[in-house]
């Protein structure tokens, strides 16, 4: 009996001494950790505050955070690395892509939606900026399927609208038709009928093009035209009207061109639209003019012209000059023939939304119509 009271007094306080060793080196593991953790946080907040004003400075910091502690999570990872991104892409550094590309495969294993769209819009927009077309197409259609499985089905079909424009611009008007169509049914899954308005005129503009007037008729008039006034969109009615006066101003059907010109006149004037109205006068002038009313034409020029001057509009009415100088002429106004469109007037200076309509309105083929 003695033997065993001794020897459970030998060996219990031992354990007592492993064991409360075992709990210091976990408590100091703890407290290390805590330390580092703590570290990183400060780095980051650092990043955070420097970022505006030194980015450079800032990537340093998000580095220092990544790399000072073990990383807490996947998702904390791909939210610095996408912020690290960011920077880089602004101080143009091709190191954004590898970070995005990090970033974007970390919140897919986390099933993280919202940071992978963030990743992949990035990725996408820096592929297309460097021109490489293939990769940006991938990217821009992982974007819209990550979209749409998030349930923002307007944000996929502006993706699907944007890759529309990029193929359009580089006249591969399939691929274009083909992404506005998968617009349309993005922006029809939520009604969004301002955006259907719009992406029905595109998906006309592309039919025009391909030589199918009747077929793009019908997509203004009966698809873009109705949802564009069932959203009180006046812009897009606007366009619609536009659009419809140039193909029928290049039908050669004038008078049908000069109502449609007309009805974007008023609606531009409803909503105090001044480059729409200065668009719409020139618009009318041009038609008024192959009519064969050269009073009425020199009336709306005139108007166009007194509304531009001394605004940031008067590039529309110089390049007018440039493009007309035949119909110019024919209504005595050979001084205004004879200039050529100023540098420092360049509508590329205008917003874009006012350059859809410009781009629609002065026509290159129209010009053959007038020619001596």
């Amino acid at each position: 009996m003695k033997f065993i009271i001794y020897l459970t007094l030998l060996i219990v306080p031992g354990s007592f001494t492993l064991a409360s060793g075992r709990q210091d080196s976990a408590s100091i593991r703890n407290k290390v950790r805590d330390s580092l953790s703590a570290r990183a946080d400060y780095y980051v907040l650092m990043a955070t505050f420097t970022s505006a004003i030194k980015p450079a400075d800032a990537v340093k910091s998000y580095k220092k955070a990544l790399t000072t502690a073990p990383v807490r999570n996947e998702l904390w990872e791909a939210d610095v690395r996408t912020e690290i991104g960011k920077l880089l892409f602004k101080l143009k550094k091709d190191e954004a892509i590898a970070q995005f590309i990090k970033a974007e495969s970390l919140y897919k294993k986390q099933s993280n939606l919202r940071g992978r769209a963030d990743a992949l819009d990035m990725l996408a927009k820096i592929h297309e900026k460097k021109g490489m077309l293939t990769e940006a197409q991938k990217q821009y259609t992982d974007l819209y399927k990550v979209h749409m499985e998030a349930g923002d089905a307007v944000f996929a079909g502006n993706v699907a609208s944007h890759l529309s424009d990029v193929f359009f611009r580089k006249k591969n008007y399939d691929a274009a038709f083909s992404y506005a169509a998968m617009a349309k049914n993005s922006y029809e899954r939520v009604c969004r009928r301002d955006s259907l308005g719009a992406i029905y005129l595109k998906i006309a503009t592309i039919k025009r093009i391909q030589n199918k007037p009747k077929l793009a008729e019908y997509y203004v008039i009966n698809k873009a035209l109705p949802y564009s006034s069932s959203a009180d969109d006046f812009k897009g009615r606007i366009r619609s009207f536009v659009f419809l006066g140039n193909m029928y101003k290049d039908q050669k059907s004038y008078s049908q061109a000069k109502w449609f010109y007309i009805q974007a006149n008023t609606q531009s004037r409803a909503i105090n639209d001044t480059s729409g109205i200065i668009n719409s006068l020139l618009n009318l002038s041009v038609v008024k003019a192959l009519i064969g009313n050269p009073v009425l034409a020199k009336r709306d020029l005139a108007e166009a012209r007194a509304l531009a001057k001394g605004t940031p509009y008067s590039g529309l009415t110089e390049a007018f000059n440039d493009r007309y100088p035949t119909l110019l002429r024919r209504l005595g106004l050979k001084d205004l023939a004879a200039v050529t469109m100023k540098k420092s007037a360049d509508p590329g200076d205008l917003p874009v939304q006012k350059l859809l309509i410009h781009d629609q309105t002065i026509s290159p083929s129209s010009t053959l119509v007038l020619s001596d």
